[in-house]
């Protein structure tokens, strides 16, 4: 069982997807980061001088994790995905 979460900088900020397989996981976590892109550009367009994040801020802040020994853990790193900053998991 894999858990798509949307961390913050103090936590969990929103339980995204769960499914039963891995790629489907992989996809998810794709179509969730490429939302936040977009809500985020049109959030921000009418501030020019606001920095917008880039794809892979916003992508730290969504990790997959698995159901082992009777509690989700971060399976980023196993699944192959790139995490540049680590949050709270």
């Amino acid at each position: 069982m894999y858990l798509i979460i949307q961390t913050g900088y103090e936590g969990i900020e929103k339980l995204c997807w769960l499914t039963d397989k891995k790629e489907e996981s992989l996809t998810k976590r794709e179509e969730f980061i490429d939302k936040e892109v977009r809500r985020q550009k049109d959030m921000w367009q009418d501030f020019p001088d606001y920095r917008i994040k880039t794809r892979q801020e916003i992508a730290d802040f969504f990790c997959i994790q698995q159901w082992k020994n009777n509690r989700f853990d971060c399976v980023c790193k196993e699944v192959g995905v790139k995490i540049n900053k680590l949050m709270l998991r």
